[in-house]
Formats: structure tokens, sequence, C-alpha cells
């Protein structure tokens, strides 16, 4: 049931959160939170929720990069976002139009975190049970 998830995680990589690709796909796996940009939860937020501008514009720059780091728990994993500019510093380029770029996710064992298990097949054919000393070869290849 879950052999397609890793490989359907990993071809999100990369991607604008905020193309239809990428959201149908999130869709398809019920995967409903989605880092949310200033602007987004400046239109969500209740009038009166802040003292002041200042108080408003640090609240919801900072709840705009928690958003970034989101925790899928019913698949054991984390989805990394970064803003197109921060995408495009480290990578050269960012997808035309994004808001944020996923950058990278995290596989959760059984327990940590006190998340259930991933349940499809790592990357690379790395397995939970393996050392992290044997892993290293199947991630770098040939030095």
């Amino acid at each position: 049931m879950y052999d397609e998830l890793t490989p359907t995680l990993l071809a999100l990589l990369g991607q604008a959160s905020n193309a239809p690709g990428f959201l149908q796909t999130c869709q398809a796996l019920k995967i409903r939170q989605l880092p949310q940009t200033f602007e987004q939860l400046k239109a969500e937020a209740e009038p009166g929720e802040f003292e002041d501008e200042d108080d408003e514009e640090y609240e919801l720059t900072q709840r705009s990069r928690d958003s970034q780091i989101i925790d899928v728990e019913k698949f054991g994993l984390v989805m990394i976002y970064n803003t197109a500019e921060e995408y495009r510093t480290t990578y050269g380029s960012a997808p035309q139009g994004a808001d944020f770029v996923l950058y990278e996710l995290a596989f959760y064992a059984e327990g940590v975190r006190g998340a259930v298990a991933y349940p499809g097949p790592l990357p690379y054919g790395l397995s939970f049970d393996q050392p992290l000393w044997s892993a290293q070869p199947q991630l770098l290849g040939p030095l």
C-alpha cells in the first residue's frame, strides 16, 4: 500500500508548495497542512488580535516561519520548506511563482518524537535498523 509513498514524496522535493501538482499530491495523500505566507496569515487574523502593527508584523512573521516545518504524524515524517528567496539563495533558482519550496523530508522510526514509524520504504535502500556508519556509503557513494 505504501510502496509508492516514498517516490511520490521525493518527487515533491524542489517543488513550489502552491503549484497545482504539489497541491493535488498533498490532497491525494490527505496532507492538509501547508506553509502559510505572512499575507495569508494576515487575511485570517481576527480584528483586534494584535496590540499594534509592530506586534502584528512580528507575530505573523513568526507564525509564517513556524509553518515552514510541518509534522505529518500519520506518516511519521516532517516536511521542511524554504521561502522561495531562501531556496534561490541556496540552490540558485526556485520554481516560478513559488511562495515556499519543499527542500527536506525527515522520516521517523517508531517512537521518535512520539511518532508512528514512516510506513513506506526509506530512500536509497536505507533502513531504520542499520547503524549510521553503514548508511554513509549509501548516501555519499564512493569518495
